[in-house]
């Protein structure tokens, strides 16, 4: 009988990382929940966001700015899978680590603390490399991208998203509006750490099949 043992493990293989620009949708709202979600789980009191129109018919630059704990490891951009957080965001929430990668097919810059690093889609597909650069001190987390879409359409988007977002969001220095997920209910209780509320109408929905009815931080999920 042969006595030797052949060992398996799981792994992330390269060919997976070169399809990651076809995990995503890419719409305009996807990326808004991903990027204030990390906001959010860095511990951010506000997120300050400018969208600035480039030329007539070119991309919007979009710069999203958080006052959050920053990012330590740079490399857990690129690391398809991982995440950074704390003990307690992993067993409350289960982030999955690729959030960021929605970003993928956008040219990015990231600047936390005094370290900057410009990301373009090779980068994120893993076909090239990034420098991370040293840089003039920022608090938080500041995310600069490109997009396709309209300066209108990104504007809607990011009003969606925001309506039940906990965390305070600025738009071009405008605070948007936030509202409770909640409000109309005739009984709210917390059960098994969600909050569930009973009503024959709530305040800001609109009984609309496409919304979702359960509010996951500022993202609508149907179930």
């Amino acid at each position: 009988m042969n006595s030797e043992y052949e060992t398996i493990s799981g792994k992330v293989s390269a060919a997976l990382l070169q399809k990651a620009d076809r995990l995503f949708c890419n719409d305009d709202a996807g990326v808004w929940i991903e990027l204030l979600q990390n906001a959010r789980r860095a511990g951010a009191t506000g997120v300050n966001i400018t969208i600035e129109a480039v030329g007539d018919a070119g991309p919007c630059l979009v710069t999203v700015q958080d006052d959050g704990r920053g990012i330590d490891d740079f490399q857990s951009l690129l690391t398809l899978g991982a995440s950074e957080w704390d003990g307690e965001t992993e067993a409350r929430e289960d982030p999955a680590g690729m959030g960021f990668f929605s970003l993928c097919r956008s040219e990015v810059e990231v600047h936390s603390g005094t370290r900057r690093v410009k990301i373009s889609p090779p980068v994120f597909l893993g076909q090239t490399e990034a420098t991370v650069e040293r840089a003039p001190f920022v608090l938080g987390t500041q995310i600069r991208f490109t997009r396709s879409s309209t300066e209108n359409a990104l504007t809607a988007a990011l009003e969606r998203v925001t309506e039940f977002y906990p965390v305070a969001v600025r738009l071009n220095g405008r605070l948007l509006a936030r509202h409770d997920f909640l409000a109309g209910s005739l009984y709210r209780e917390l059960i098994d750490g969600i909050e569930v509320g009973f009503a024959t109408a709530f305040e800001w929905q609109w009984n609309d099949s496409s919304e979702g009815d359960w509010n996951f931080y500022g993202a609508r999920i149907r179930f």
